[in-house]
């Protein structure tokens, strides 16, 4: 492993990982967690905690039955296409390679869009968590209806630890 100011990478990794434990354990529903950019889109949004309707009128949400990022599983993230906001109105847009950032206290995270696909809107499949970092943005499908969801993975590229130094991760992320 790669040494990261006298601490290996791995030992980084698990230092942030509990510091997300910790902030997920003690996040309340709609409550603002971080923040969330999204280039290709357009996006600079403040990212809240919870899918319910209450909570996703003030942006995207993470979904209370995943983790926060640096916890090294699924962060999944909805938000609407054409109301309270519209922040992923844009999600068929995205491209692989695109970036996905996600700020939050703990540091910030930097997501490769992999690819996208569609599924009914009663597959819970997508909140199966992998053992590996993975986001899924996830939007109705098709606009103006909710028949569906439009989900697009990506896979992190690199982390930036509040008063740590960065790091890059290579083949340890695992794309969809």
């Amino acid at each position: 492993m790669a040494q990261i100011s006298g601490v290996t990478q791995a030992a980084e990794r698990e230092s942030i990982a509990r510091e997300a434990k910790l902030y997920r354990k003690s996040s309340a529903r709609g409550q603002v967690i971080g923040r969330l950019l999204v280039p290709r889109m357009g996006l600079n949004m403040l990212l809240v905690n919870g899918t319910d309707h209450d909570t996703l009128k003030k942006g995207p949400g993470r979904d209370e039955r995943t983790f926060m990022p640096g916890e090294n599983r699924l962060v999944y993230i909805a938000g609407h296409r054409t109301t309270f906001l519209a922040p992923f109105s844009h999600i068929d847009t995205l491209q692989s390679g695109d970036r996905i950032t996600i700020e939050v206290p703990y540091g910030t995270f930097i997501y490769a869009v992999t690819g996208h696909r569609i599924v009914k809107s009663t597959d819970l499949s997508v909140l199966r968590s992998p053992r590996h970092e993975l986001v899924e943005l996830q939007a109705c499908h098709p606009r103006f209806f909710a028949s569906h969801r439009y989900i697009a993975y990506a896979k992190l590229l690199r982390v930036e630890p509040r008063g740590a130094k960065p790091y890059e991760l290579t083949a340890q992320a695992s794309s969809k």
